[in-house]
């Protein structure tokens, strides 16, 4: 296992959105859990406080470090204060995981623009703008880590603006 003693990370989408499949972790809440495993300390976002901190005390209970942001990545400015609340945790950030991501609509007939808007602020701006603020205030040899989907590289999921984002994510990453 990877030794992350001392490192701290950020992990956009760390909750795990409420299902009736109760053993569900959902991937932010899983890469939260093992970023602590391995030692690292984690500042969880999510725009559902309960999902955060449920997170966070899965991690504390297991003796890890972890702390709450609650933050819409829909919304730029709290993207924004997700990376400088995380960064001012320790004063510094050593990684970035950007998970947050909605899928609305079906077909494209089915999906309205205003859905349409918000798959592309949650997936894709929320993404551009946490990366643009991380950046300056990362560690040499940090790592930043965009969640896409294989729906990124061969759509067919019948919603055209989660197929399109993850694409898009895809390409931001890449710059």
């Amino acid at each position: 296992m990877i030794d992350l003693a001392g490192r701290h990370f950020l992990v956009v989408g760390g909750g795990t959105r409420r299902s009736d499949d109760s053993g569900l972790l959902g991937n932010g809440r899983a890469i939260a859990i093992a970023i602590a495993a391995a030692g690292g300390s984690v500042s969880v976002s999510d725009i559902d406080e309960s999902a955060a901190d449920h997170t966070v005390a899965m991690i504390i209970s297991n003796g890890g470090s972890a702390n709450a942001i609650v933050a819409n990545a829909a919304k730029s400015d709290e993207c924004e204060m997700v990376v400088t609340t995380a960064h001012g945790v320790h004063g510094y950030l050593d990684g970035v995981v950007c998970n947050v991501g909605i899928g609305l609509g079906h077909g494209v007939q089915g999906t309205s623009t205003d859905e349409w808007d918000l798959v592309f602020d949650v997936n894709v701006r929320s993404h551009f703008v946490t990366m643009r603020t991380a950046l300056p205030l990362m560690n040499e040899n940090s790592s930043s880590v965009l969640i896409s989907s294989v729906a990124g590289l061969k759509p067919g999921s019948g919603l055209p603006a989660y197929d399109a984002s993850k694409a898009a994510q895809i390409a931001l990453m890449k710059q």
